[in-house]
């Protein structure tokens, strides 16, 4: 299939039943970039099946939050993963139109989550690496975004046509963070990661995350932790992007750790809007970010340390 998204699904009916994957702990293994892709919410935190299920998807809200009941942990499948990752965040719309604390917010979230030990869950995958994340600031189109749901190679060739026009190449090693101004028409996720080929020829990975303001079923609450004073829109959107970004590190091309009989698994998928505690980052500001699954204890975990990693 020429697009690998991992997409978070609208469940609307029962879970599929999962395939049994024994857990796999391989010793040793690439170091390169790779993507993902996050949705809403859906019930019991769970991937499910939908008419309109695509490879890697990741259920809306449409039920109380939880983790998955029982899920299997995440197989490696031999590709590369994404250890230290560029990102630039790409605005893509009428400013006005996001939350007023958004950018800002989207900026500062980036620059503070390094050298957390939320960030730390994703070492467990990255064969003796430790995460990384580094800003390379915005990139802004103010153009009208899409209103129906958009192909990646749309948003790839809208990101090429902009650094291009700025005289600048686009870089296979680099993730480029898109945030459309609106939530597109018949969306069914929350957000995704992907993997494109601009025009000439340059891999590009890219996360998707649309406009959240007025769609409660990607906002992180229930249940409300009160852990800030952000937006919803904001709050939606750095959850989103920690959702995207751990599974983006720990498979951009959708063929390193991935369930692919679960539904297209990755480790944010069975903990999708699942929390314990609100996150500290590495300024002190407090997030409420979902849980990870950690294949070392076979559970969700909000950070590492104690075994979990």
């Amino acid at each position: 299939m020429l697009r690998k998204r991992v997409l978070m699904t609208i469940l609307l009916g029962a879970l599929a039943a999962a395939s049994a994957w024994s857990q796999q702990n391989p010793q040793s293994g690439p170091d390169h970039q790779s993507v993902g892709i996050q949705t809403a919410a859906a019930s019991g935190g769970q991937a499910g099946s939908s008419s309109q299920h695509r490879p890697g998807m990741h259920s809306m809200r449409v039920a109380g939050p939880g983790a998955a009941t029982n899920p299997l942990n995440i197989p490696y499948l031999g590709g590369a993963v994404f250890a230290h990752p560029k990102v630039y965040a790409f605005w893509w719309g009428n400013p006005a139109d996001f939350p007023p604390d958004t950018h800002d917010g989207i900026d500062d979230f980036f620059h503070i989550l390094d050298g957390t030990p939320y960030l730390a869950l994703a070492n467990q995958y990255l064969f003796g690496k430790s995460a990384n994340v580094r800003f390379g600031g915005n990139l802004y189109d103010y153009s009208a975004p899409p209103t129906q749901d958009p192909p990646t190679t749309q948003i790839v060739d809208e990101i090429y046509n902009v650094l291009t026009a700025q005289g600048v190449k686009p870089d296979p090693t680099a993730l480029y963070s898109v945030y459309p101004s609106n939530f597109p028409n018949e969306n069914y996720y929350c957000a995704f990661h992907d993997i494109g080929t601009a025009p000439d020829g340059t891999t590009i990975h890219v996360m998707y995350m649309p406009n959240s303001e007025n769609q409660p079923l990607c906002w992180v609450q229930p249940p409300e932790l009160s852990c800030n004073s952000k937006s919803n829109g904001l709050q939606a959107a750095a959850n989103s992007t920690a959702h995207e970004l751990m599974e983006t590190i720990t498979d951009p091309n959708i063929d390193a750790w991935v369930n692919i009989p679960a539904g297209y698994n990755e480790v944010g998928d069975p903990c999708n809007f699942t929390y314990k505690r609100c996150v500290n980052l590495s300024d002190g500001s407090k997030w409420q970010l979902q849980e990870i699954w950690s294949n070392k204890v076979s559970a969700c975990v909000q950070e590492a340390g104690s075994g979990d990693q």
